[in-house]
């Protein structure tokens, strides 16, 4: 990775020290968070109120899924009936789903306005999540380029804070599938056992702390280019 030898004297744009074809904003004192796809006049979609308002709604549906993890194994321990279960499934489907939806509108959001350049385009964003077994890889990629589109860096290209994307995909390919096979035990007239839910609670908490440090570094960033 190429490093500048001689710093700006003046507050300006700069072609990135950490190398690409960006632009870095330099303060007069030192490199900043800021960056630039291209060049200054580059216009990225600002992000506001309105999708500070998705990424709370996305948090809180996140939080909803935990909640009704969580009350699934506490139902477990005390009721043993079928149906409560199957009714309990058929709330965490639609949840999931509703979930599903507002995270595809966020993910897309963040990567029309992200200012690096990405590997994909934003609709592949989307995409990403419905291709069988290409989604065990891509959507991962994807999010590790937003996390570091977002984050500040300094001249070397290291960010200043822990990276939560990996430990949240750990635990969301393992509820996935513990959740499918859950499901299928479930249709079975079996009871599901309670790590499924706990495993999918911690995801989605690992999930709403990705959304939430997202979300307002990108709120951040836009912030300062206004």
């Amino acid at each position: 990775m190429s490093t500048s030898t001689t710093q700006p004297h003046a507050p300006g744009w700069y072609p990135d020290p950490a190398g690409g074809t960006g632009m870095r904003w330099w303060d007069g004192q030192g490199w900043t968070g800021r960056r630039a796809i291209a060049s200054t006049g580059a216009a990225l979609p600002p992000l506001g109120p309105q999708f500070a308002r998705l990424g709370d709604l996305l948090g809180r549906l996140l939080l909803a899924n935990v909640a009704l993890s969580l009350g699934t194994v506490l139902v477990e321990r005390v009721v043993h009936r079928e149906v409560v279960f199957q009714a309990l499934a058929v709330a965490a489907i639609v949840l999931l789903l509703v979930t599903g939806a507002a995270w595809c509108a966020w993910q897309w959001r963040m990567a029309v306005s992200a200012p690096d350049r990405l590997r994909r385009e934003p609709h592949l964003h989307i995409g990403a999540w419905f291709i069988p077994l290409a989604n065990l890889w891509l959507p991962i990629q994807n999010m590790n380029e937003l996390w570091h589109a977002y984050e500040p860096h300094d001249a070397r290209g290291r960010g200043s804070s822990i990276n939560l994307v990996v430990p949240w995909w750990t635990c969301w390919l393992v509820s996935a599938v513990g959740g499918a096979l859950g499901l299928r035990t479930l249709l079975q007239g079996e009871v599901p056992d309670s790590y499924l839910g706990i495993a999918w609670g911690l995801a989605a908490v690992l999930a709403w702390f990705v959304v939430r440090r997202l979300s307002w570094r990108a709120l951040l960033y836009h912030a300062e280019l206004g």
